[in-house]
């Protein structure tokens, strides 16, 4: 996930809701290597059994939920998007990016992260259009 310093930062930048948020995920996932994706896999891994890490995940997954549903009540503000419970579609981006993110080391070596990202896009972005 996009670091929840990053996120924040994007409440302020230029661009629609989804010019914001897409090119976050994107720049993210570009920029894994297959060590990152292991440690992002291990921590989840570890949040099973490990109270502290259980912890720091809900602590970090609530600020970055708390940032998507805000750049989402931007995005209704703006008339992008039509109304709806900013929170849900938070959780729904999380999951989307979530997903991805614990999967990529098992898909095989030609599968296209951006584009599949961008149809993600596509359709959870259209469920919120005006």
């Amino acid at each position: 996930e996009p670091g929840a310093q990053q996120l924040e930062a994007l409440l302020s930048a230029p661009g629609t809701c989804r010019q914001r948020l897409e090119g976050a995920f994107l720049t993210e996932i570009e920029k894994q290597s297959a060590s990152d994706l292991r440690l992002y896999n291990e921590m989840y891994h570890l949040a099973l059994s490990k109270p502290r890490v259980r912890q720091l995940l809900s602590t970090y997954n609530a600020r970055y939920q708390h940032t998507i549903a805000a750049l989402l009540e931007q995005g209704v503000v703006r008339g992008e998007l039509r109304p709806t419970d900013s929170s849900v579609a938070a959780f729904a981006f999380q999951f989307v990016f979530d997903g991805l993110m614990q999967n990529l080391l098992l898909l095989p070596s030609n599968f296209n992260a951006p584009v599949v990202l961008h149809l993600v896009f596509d359709m959870l972005f259209d469920g919120l259009a005006v």
